[in-house]
Parts: C-alpha cells; sequence; structure tokens
C-alpha cells in the first residue's frame, strides 16, 4: 500500500515495511522530532502537499517553490539536496554525517535518503 500511495510517494524510498522505526529513538530533542516525523510521512509545507488541497488541485509540477532560483517543484528530494535557500544547512548536515561516514558523498540521492531516515547510529 504504502509504494501505491501517490502520498506516500517520498515514505516509499526509505520505508519499505510497515515496522516501528528505531530511527525516531536516536533524535533526541523533541522539536526536531517532531519536524523529522513530518517530513519522513509528507505532513509538513512543502508545496507538493499543499498544492494538494487548492481549490482547483494544483498539478503536481506547477507545485513551484517561488523562494528558490531554481524553479522547481517543492518536495522533500528538492529540500534535501537543491534548494538553494538550504545550501548552508545541507554543507553542515552532510559535513557531519561524512566525518561518520566518507562513503556517503558516494551515495546517490536515494541512497542519502535511506541513510538519513533508516541510520541508527547517534
Amino acid at each position: 500500500m504504502i509504494s501505491t500511495n501517490k502520498k506516500l510517494k517520498f515514505y516509499s524510498i526509505f520505508k519499505n515495511e510497515t515496522k516501528y522505526s528505531e530511527f525516531i529513538n536516536h533524535v533526541k530533542n523533541p522539536e526536531h522530532k517532531c519536524i523529522a516525523s513530518k517530513f519522513r510521512i509528507g505532513n509538513y509545507s512543502l508545496r507538493i502537499e499543499s498544492g494538494r488541497f487548492t481549490i482547483p488541485k494544483t498539478p503536481e509540477d506547477l507545485r513551484i517553490w517561488d523562494h528558490c532560483s531554481l524553479n522547481s517543484v517543492e518536495n522533500e528530494m528538492h529540500v534535501l539536496f537543491h534548494c538553494n535557500l538550504y545550501d548552508d544547512l545541507r554543507r553542515i548536515l552532510f559535513t557531519k554525517i561524512n566525518e561518520r561516514n566518507t562513503l556517503f558523498t558516494n551515495y546517490n540521492n536515494h541512497d542519502k535518503v535511506c541513510f538519513l531516515f533508516n541510520n541508527t547510529d547517534s
């Protein structure tokens, strides 16, 4: 069901079975835990989600993030890997990850998402 649900498209990248995610136990800050959980399940204020509720419904390819010079659909992959608005935060995060896993930079974006949302290393 997860893999065929359009709303759970991002979630299906890193979650392929319905069991508790140990990942969330390793997020200590309650605010970060809430943000991570919402982001994982597509319950965040990204245009890919908010466009579902406009009248008429905004087509997916027109759910553009107007605060980024890339003129791209604002979805989870865009925010995590491409949006220039988050370049500094992404650089900090990926530098910290690379200190623990030097192979991370060699991963494709799909594998990076799996690593980010399944990794239980502290």
